[in-house]
């Protein structure tokens, strides 16, 4: 946080190159309050101040982003907690550059009706190509808006000399589905599936390695991979349940030579699944897999181990081993049960039913709809979009 004009305040730098060259009432001009000793108290202060000027929760007709070298966007910087501040509107980053800064959170920058951005310079140009590919392992990748522009100056258009970046539109996209049983895989442009077992041995160089002898009359420019188990800043963050180990911190681009999104494998079939509203995504098959979707934030979840029954967890009643354990009109009266309970505690729009044993349900509950497995590819594919 810098004093009132000082050069490291951005503020300063607005007040020079436009606000003192155009006829805006001074009454009109709402800067953070970064003076105040209390930084948490001057976000919740800018916070209010949002939602009186633009309503509540707050709009912003535009919100102008710049992209630093390393990423950063909106004072969200790499690893900073800040990023997963979901509720809030503005908050307070730890220190960064020598400062720490009061920023608008994703949930805020989200509703804008217009992310404009500037880019400016060729250190910003591999940044950029991230950007456009919606990377989530930079924050600035992690904005993804229906209506968004750029404006971008030569030098930062080229990830190298003479070559210039390729429209998401034009991408050719492998998406992988890694399951217990099988790994399927499918590229956006050819359309055509191919697959191959899976085991508890299937580690991740493994399954790189036989995905590259699956695919090698195939050409794509990046990759998205549906992980069966909890991902966390583009990888797994535990080891899978029903295959081998290796998958935490394994480099998935290094093995690839290739852009890769790693997202939970409900998540990607959610995502291809979505329409509208607020969408809850269960998959029932070897467990139960779960993910929600409000307008452009994906939530991956982990609602199977939430505490059911008898000692045992949601997934024990619904899962593959709660079928044959229980007999399938038992399992089918638990699925209902637990469907009600997540509808009443999570209000969802819709609920979507995916999986392989969503075809021993038959009529389905209102307000649920029935998913289809390969709308996992068509959510690899739309993470790049």
């Amino acid at each position: 946080v810098a004093p009132a004009g000082s050069p490291a305040r951005n503020f300063t730098h607005l007040q020079e190159t436009f606000l003192r060259h155009v006829p805006i009432p001074v009454e009109q001009i709402h800067p953070m309050p970064v003076e105040q000793d209390d930084l948490n108290k001057a976000a919740s202060d800018y916070a209010r101040k949002l939602a009186e000027v633009t309503g509540s929760p707050p709009v912003l007709d535009i919100v102008h982003l710049g992209i630093g070298d390393d990423g950063h966007t909106a004072s969200l910087a790499p690893g900073d907690p800040v990023l997963k501040q979901g509720k809030r509107d503005t908050a307070v980053t730890q220190p960064y550059e020598d400062h720490r800064r009061i920023t608008l959170t994703y949930p805020c920058i989200a509703r804008a009706r217009t992310i404009m951005w500037l880019i400016i310079g060729s250190d910003k140009a591999t940044m950029l190509r991230r950007l456009q590919d919606a990377d989530s392992g930079i924050p600035a990748g992690r904005i993804v808006h229906d209506n968004s522009v750029a404006f971008v100056d030569k030098a930062a258009a080229l990830v190298k000399p003479g070559e210039p970046s390729l429209p998401v539109d034009e991408k050719s996209i492998l998406t992988i589905d890694v399951g217990g049983n099988h790994v399927k895989v499918m590229t956006s442009g050819l359309g055509v599936k191919r697959q191959f077992s899976s085991s508890a041995s299937l580690t991740a160089k493994k399954m790189v390695a036989s995905v590259k002898k699956l695919t090698q009359d195939w050409e794509f420019d990046c990759v998205s991979i549906g992980f069966p188990g909890p991902v966390h800043d583009n990888g797994p963050a535990k080891e899978p349940v029903n295959l081998g180990i290796g998958w935490v911190g394994f480099d998935f681009e290094a093995a690839f030579s290739k852009p890769v999104k790693v997202i939970n494998d409900a998540a990607m079939q959610a995502v291809g699944s979505y329409q509208s509203g607020k969408m809850l995504f269960l998959g029932l098959g070897t467990g139960l897999g779960s993910a929600m979707i409000w307008r452009d934030l994906v939530a991956q979840m982990e609602l199977a181990h939430l505490p059911y029954k008898k000692g045992r967890s949601i997934e024990d009643y619904v899962g593959q081993e709660g079928l044959e354990r229980l007999g399938k009109d038992k399992w089918l009266k638990h699925v209902l049960e637990v469907i009600a309970m997540l509808r009443a505690a999570l209000l969802p729009d819709e609920i979507v039913l995916g999986g392989g044993n969503v075809r021993h349900i038959k009529k389905l509950p209102d307000g649920c709809r029935r998913g289809d497995n390969d709308n996992a590819f068509t959510g690899g594919f739309k993470l790049w979009q």
